[in-house]
């Protein structure tokens, strides 16, 4: 090899392998905003504030019940937008981050300093609704308070969390809390690998194999748990109790492809995103 081409092979190897990286970090994406916990009616003037929750990022940032939102970051003309579009609007956000809201208040406009919580806090304010209704659950008496505890638990949860798989983890820890077996939240990916049929009807796809999170000298590892039948992981040889050390080159505990699979969350039992 001619030397002089190895100050050009350096950099384009260092840009595959961020650009490896970069691709793999699509199976556990940022969470986005925004939730801000109110409810709105649209008028010609912009969107008007109907309810304010008193938890919600809306309330801590000072916006009040008979407000009209007018204006949201760059996003102007919010009254024409709909209430529809504002939600997407809202959603497509990226999270952690703060807003000029232009709003106008007893005729007077004002600007305030809004930071929106990540859309999935809706989410877990549903799963907490959702629980508390249980027939079963609501026959278990020692759990009572603590389901009526359970949206500020998971609300609080989430609060710090940036990437998908850290919150559903943090969700698992708290649902883990009710002490009722095999009860976790499997995140709609895997859902939709592991039990749905995909649009043409053509049934799963999934890697088939499920991997238990284990502390060995002090070290967490991940094993081979079980192994479908017929499925690429058995064809590939995998078998129970094998270890799966890493995933294109990335340690397991660090591979975004690692996911929850669901099970309870003291079992960590995880499987593996794989491409289509």
């Amino acid at each position: 090899m001619d030397p002089m081409s190895l100050p050009r092979l350096l950099p384009i190897l260092l840009l595959f392998r961020i650009g490896l990286i970069a691709d793999e970090q699509r199976f556990d994406p940022p969470l986005r905003g925004g939730h801000l916990g109110i409810r709105v009616s649209e008028r010609q003037e912009g969107l008007l504030v109907t309810s304010v929750d008193a938890e919600g990022a809306g309330a801590r940032s000072g916006i009040e019940k008979g407000d009209v939102l007018r204006r949201f970051g760059a996003r102007e003309g919010l009254g024409e937008l709909g209430i529809r579009e504002f939600v997407k609007f809202l959603r497509s956000l990226p999270a952690g981050r703060t807003h000029d809201v232009e709003i106008l208040r007893a005729g007077e406009s004002r600007t305030l300093r809004v930071r929106p919580d990540a859309s999935i806090v809706q989410d877990v304010r549903e799963l907490a609704e959702r629980l508390r209704e249980h027939r079963f659950l609501r026959t278990l008496e020692d759990r009572l308070e603590r389901l009526e505890k359970l949206d500020a638990e998971l609300r609080a949860a989430v609060a710090g969390c940036r990437r998908h798989q850290e919150a559903y983890d943090a969700i698992n820890r708290i649902i883990d809390g009710l002490d009722v077996s095999h009860m976790a939240v499997i995140p709609p990916w895997v859902y939709s690998n592991i039990f749905a049929s995909d649009r043409q009807g053509k049934g799963r796809f999934h890697l088939g194999a499920f991997l238990q999170a284990s502390v060995v000298d002090g070290e967490r590892r991940y094993f081979i748990h079980s192994v479908m039948f017929g499925s690429p992981a058995r064809a590939s040889a995998l078998r129970l109790g094998d270890e799966i050390v890493s995933v294109n080159g990335r340690p397991f505990r660090e591979s975004p492809r690692r996911t929850l699979a669901g099970y309870e969350s003291r079992h960590e039992i995880y499987t593996i995103q794989i491409d289509r």
